[in-house]
């Protein structure tokens, strides 16, 4: 869980940095695909290494976002989510990483896993993680064995129980770029605490009705409160940034933006215990 969220928020942008050419401007999409998939592979080795060192198994989703060039562009890995606000609507700029996703599921198969019903939620698991699961069903297990490892997305950082020997949980990120205009108002990145129990054009009314009175960051806590009222019981984290008009986004720095939050913090809390999530 948390040390991998941490590990995640310190050093991923830092990566993404140092992958991305040093006379980048303007980036070409294959510039910025490779330079994603590059950080995110050399963060996930990371924290494989420390976690095995330490006889651990934490793991973390992650969803970071890029604005250059007029265009957005969005690496996910798992089930956090970036929605945009265009002309008042929700656009979504992710997809979810569910093992019961038909490409997802015929990936972790191919690999040598399986996906598996427990209880309401897919989760991704070893042939012999199913095998004890089955057994549970019938009484069959004795209380003092420990359940196999499990989990509900099909990729994220770390959980080397699912990625050692088969390579059965993804630390690559699926990527998506979007060209902004002028009907974009703001984008919203938050986890799945926040996306359980609000859709995204109730995210994105929520940091609408926040807009004119508040900051991003005044918005951002108004979203998760919302979230928190209606009774999520998951971590919440959330960013929301405000654009300016589309010529001006390409040519500010996430400093610059009306949030005072790095795009790495959506890391931090960020993170699961392989079991419950």
């Amino acid at each position: 869980g948390a040390l991998a969220a941490e590990h995640a928020a310190k050093h991923l942008h830092g990566h993404l940095a140092q992958a991305l050419p040093s006379s980048y401007y303007p980036l070409t999409a294959e510039q910025m695909n490779a330079a994603f998939r590059t950080a995110f592979h050399t963060t996930d080795d990371e924290i494989i290494q420390f976690t095995e060192q330490r006889r651990l198994t934490d793991g973390c989703t992650a969803i970071a976002a890029v604005i250059t060039g007029g265009s957005i562009y969005v690496a996910n890995l798992g089930d956090c989510r970036a929605v945009l606000c265009r002309s008042g609507q929700a656009k979504r700029l992710s997809d979810d990483h569910k093992p019961n996703r038909a490409d997802e599921r015929a990936r972790v198969e191919k690999a040598g896993g399986e996906v598996v019903l427990e209880g309401p939620v897919w989760r991704v698991a070893t042939q012999e993680g199913t095998k004890w699961l089955k057994k549970a069903k019938m009484g069959d297990v004795d209380a003092s064995s420990r359940p196999p490892t499990m989990l509900a997305v099909s990729r994220a950082f770390g959980d080397v129980k699912l990625k050692r020997p088969l390579p059965l949980v993804s630390a690559t990120p699926e990527i998506e770029v979007c060209k902004l205009d002028d009907e974009d108002a703001f984008m919203v990145l938050a986890c799945d605490g926040v996306w359980d129990v609000l859709t995204e054009q109730e995210a994105v009314d929520v940091v609408i009705g926040h807009r004119i009175t508040d900051d991003a960051s005044g918005a951002k806590k108004a979203l998760l409160k919302a979230a928190f009222d209606r009774g999520s019981t998951d971590n919440l984290t959330a960013i929301v940034i405000f654009f300016g008009k589309a010529e001006d986004v390409s040519s500010i720095s996430v400093h610059e933006l009306e949030s005072p939050l790095g795009i790495a913090e959506l890391f931090i809390s960020r993170h699961h215990a392989t079991r419950q999530k």
